[in-house]
């Protein structure tokens, strides 16, 4: 990110800060978790060695009884000791790490965050509203959610809320049990300064999902009916009765996806691509919006230019935003664990992942500066 003498003079000031209160209150907090780190983390060895042991031992006598092939019974019942073993084996690794890490947050991040001033750690929270990322148009439909880090606050009078989150939508079971990854990565909100009418989006290009596809669930769910249907004919023989039920179910699924359209009005409008200048910003991103007019105000060249530095800084692999009803919101994808401030496999001696939460968490809270939404007028 390229950053003004501004914003240099700003992160110089928050470094000075956080290694004063890193040495002062920090440290000492470390010291006494790394005596607890050091015998949880010998713990956890003793317990895998056991695991290891009792699984090489099952793995040798699974060998010579396949071998033999005289023990059928023995022989399954060892495969699944042996499988339940890798599973606990790794399940462990997990569990001691994210209890110890989240331990140490508990203990650290009320003085951590105090140098940012008025700002707010929540754990597994989802502070923005999945109304809110609805409104947005940036995310595609999801029924699961899962919350990680989140923090709310203001920094430099700018209201602002941080959700670590990933959103999936799971149908069927099973076998017909199907996964679809929407989003993994940090959301974050910006109350805006300025009056937003309509809804205007920029995505990496090919990224571009929100609720306008609903019709298309629409049509999925009737060609479920239609499958249905013609099943039960097959095996049941037609009568005007189920006819009339399977057609009600139809009518019901069309009236109501209507109902939605109109009652939410604003929200299923259709955004039309906007045209924008800049060939090196169209050959990566799109815009879209459902006011050209306004679209165009609000993505100017100097925005551009920010956001184009946006996914490099954030070492993501995409990123999008949306203005919408007085808001900014940005999504940025990252497969990595973010917000961390230490675990169980590293010693907490050493700064260097204090220093990379201090990096994260000022790199949002510099978007303020970087994209002006502490000014009242343009963006």
């Amino acid at each position: 990110m390229s950053e003004s003498p501004s914003l240099n003079s700003t992160l110089s000031q928050y470094r000075n800060k956080f290694y004063s209160v890193y040495h002062t209150k920090i440290a000492p907090i470390f010291r006494s978790f790394e005596k607890k780190r050091r015998a949880k983390l010998s713990e956890l060895i003793v317990i895998e060695v056991i695991n290891i042991s009792i699984l090489t031992f099952l793995i040798y006598d699974f060998i010579q009884r396949n071998n033999n092939c005289n023990s059928s019974g023995i022989v399954t019942l060892e495969i699944l000791l042996i499988i339940a073993g890798i599973i606990l084996g790794i399940w462990l690794l997990f569990s001691y790490n994210s209890k110890f890490a989240s331990e140490l947050k508990h203990a650290c991040m009320f003085d951590i965050l105090k140098l940012f001033g008025d700002v707010h750690w929540h754990d597994k929270a989802n502070l923005i509203t999945d109304e809110e990322m609805d409104r947005s148009f940036l995310f595609a439909t999801y029924n699961t959610r899962e919350a990680c880090d989140a923090f709310n606050g203001s920094f430099k009078g700018v209201d602002f809320k941080i959700c670590e989150t990933g959103m999936q939508h799971i149908t069927g079971s099973g076998k017909n049990r199907r996964v679809v990854n929407v989003f993994k990565g940090v959301v974050i909100n910006f109350k805006a300064n300025k009056t937003i009418k309509n809804t205007t989006i920029i995505a990496s290009k090919g990224d571009y999902q929100t609720k306008v596809r609903s019709k298309f669930a629409v049509l999925g769910i009737l060609g479920y009916i239609a499958y249905y249907m013609l099943e039960d004919f097959l095996k049941h023989g037609f009568n005007i009765t189920g006819l009339i039920i399977w057609l009600g179910i139809a009518l019901c699924v069309i009236i109501g996806y209507f109902a939605v359209k109109l009652f939410t009005g604003k929200n299923q409008e259709s955004l039309q691509e906007i045209k924008l200048e800049d060939p090196e910003f169209t050959k990566k991103y799109q815009a879209f919006s459902s006011d050209q007019i306004e679209g165009r105000y609000l993505i100017t060249p100097a925005f551009m230019e920010r956001f184009k530095n946006l996914q490099t800084a954030f070492g993501a692999r995409k990123a999008k935003c949306s203005f919408y009803g007085d808001n900014l919101m940005f999504a940025i994808f990252t497969n990595k664990n973010l917000f961390e401030i230490g675990n169980l496999f590293h010693s907490l001696e050493d700064p260097k992942q204090m220093e990379v939460f201090f990096n994260e968490l000022t790199s949002i809270f510099l978007l303020v500066d970087y994209f002006k939404l502490d000014e009242k007028t343009g963006i």
